[in-house]
């Protein structure tokens, strides 16, 4: 996983600017990868000495990532619905701070 993680690193920083990047929604993969690192560094706080702050930290921190994963996840698959169900007509695309929104609601 860490080895999926990192190539996916890589090719976000070095092929930012090309259309392939471009078209797959950079936004959503940031999200997703930001997230998939939370969810591989969380492991760590289950060697912290027990405290109510620690416990709180840990529920924050592999509930959240993993809601925010599927949350990226269903608003792409909700831009993708919109743009094939109807092939013939110009669907308005969805902008940048409106799909942050409702990911930010669906969290």
């Amino acid at each position: 996983g860490v080895v999926c993680v990192s190539v996916t690193y890589w090719y976000m920083f070095v092929y930012t600017y090309t259309p392939i990047a471009r078209a797959s929604g950079r936004s959503y993969m940031l999200l997703v990868a930001i997230c998939t690192c939370l969810i591989f560094i969380s492991p760590a706080l289950l060697f912290a000495a027990p405290s109510n702050v620690v416990c709180m930290l840990q529920r924050v921190i592999i509930a959240g990532p993993t809601v925010g994963i599927i949350a990226a996840c269903l608003v792409r698959t909700f831009s993708i619905d919109r743009i094939f169900r109807q092939p013939g007509v110009r669907q308005r695309l969805l902008s940048k701070r409106l799909v942050m929104m409702i990911i930010g609601f669906l969290i």
